[in-house]
């Protein structure tokens, strides 16, 4: 599996988590499991969380200049290509 591939496997992992972090309010956990939790280890859970956040938008970050870069690696292949009256 090339890089591409993963990144995007992971990114759609990442969005998945945060669509469920964001409709239970509780870092991607249900509210019966966030009560159960320790102040601490909600505390470890809202930091790993927002680690996760960090990451998938660097991610986000980096695919967007990975796709530019190839854009502009194609445009100058296909000026390489024009043939020259």
């Amino acid at each position: 599996m090339n890089i591409s591939v993963k990144l995007k496997l992971i990114t759609v992992f990442s969005f998945f988590l945060l669509l469920t972090g964001c409709i239970g309010g509780h870092y991607g956990l249900e509210e019966s499991e966030w009560s159960k939790l320790s102040p601490e280890q909600q505390e470890q859970v809202k930091k790993d969380y927002e680690l996760l956040v960090s990451k998938k938008n660097r991610m986000a970050h980096l695919n967007k200049i990975g796709k530019a870069t190839t854009e502009i690696y194609n445009k100058e292949e296909e000026v390489d290509k024009e043939p020259e009256n």
